[in-house]
């Protein structure tokens, strides 16, 4: 027992200072999720970036979601990992023609990796036999960035 109740005093003002730092900390938290946000929204190479630490991170699902914003961006190593996602079914359905558009795309914008990768593919060791045909590069189109 306390004969004065300062006890129970100073105790309610550590309380109170403790949950405002805590409200402080969530504000600033909760700021940079937002701003991250914005950041990626508008920054193909951003959503890029982000596909690729979900990718380290087994998370395929939302790497391809990534990776796909990014292409349709057109942002040219995100098509290489988007080719690469169709072509292992990482994040979707495995689907050759696809992988074999996003990867021509990337090749032809100079990535190293997509035309290693598409040699191999369409040598009788890949599972690609027939290149590209220029029908299936029109299929995709790169759409603006939400701003």
């Amino acid at each position: 027992m306390f004969c004065c109740g300062c006890f129970k005093k100073e105790t309610s003002s550590v309380n109170i200072q403790q949950g405002e730092q805590q409200v402080r900390n969530q504000t600033h938290t909760m700021s940079k999720v937002s701003e991250a946000g914005s950041i990626i929204r508008n920054d193909p190479e951003a959503i890029y970036q982000q596909g690729l630490e979900y990718k380290s991170k087994g998370n395929d699902l939302a790497a391809f979601d990534c990776f796909f914003k990014a292409a349709m961006a057109a942002h040219n190593q995100a098509k290489f990992e988007l080719g690469m996602c169709y072509h292992e079914g990482r994040g979707n359905e495995q689907d050759t023609d696809l992988a074999r558009v996003f990867l021509t795309q990337a090749a032809e914008a100079g990535i190293s990796e997509a035309k290693k990768k598409l040699t191999f593919l369409t040598s009788s060791k890949g599972s690609f036999i027939v290149p590209a045909s220029d029908n299936m590069k029109s299929l995709i189109v790169p759409l603006p960035i939400e701003k």
